[in-house]
């Protein structure tokens, strides 16, 4: 009965962090981009323009209307760190 406990222990211990897939990480880096831009200088232009530039980074063959728009679409789903706007 011992085994059947440390098992459990096991299974139900810490779960390992998820993996990223790469559309995620991509998202992430734009959102960091997009936040800490938006920190730095309160300009919500220059903040998507760097986000659109790191997506770009990521996706270079993606026309920029593309991207603009792929960029507005990952901002508009994601909560900005520190709001109390829920999505």
């Amino acid at each position: 009965m011992a085994e059947a406990g440390a098992a459990s222990a096991i299974l139900d211990g810490p779960k390992p962090p998820a993996v990223l897939t790469a559309d995620e990480s991509r998202n992430d880096l734009v959102l960091e981009a997009y936040e800490a831009t938006l920190a730095r200088s309160l300009n919500e232009r220059k903040a998507f323009e760097a986000a659109v530039q790191v997506y770009r980074s990521q996706n270079p063959d993606l026309a920029e209307e593309d991207a603009r728009r792929a960029v507005a679409n990952i901002i508009c789903r994601k909560p900005l760190a520190g709001s109390t706007i829920r999505a």
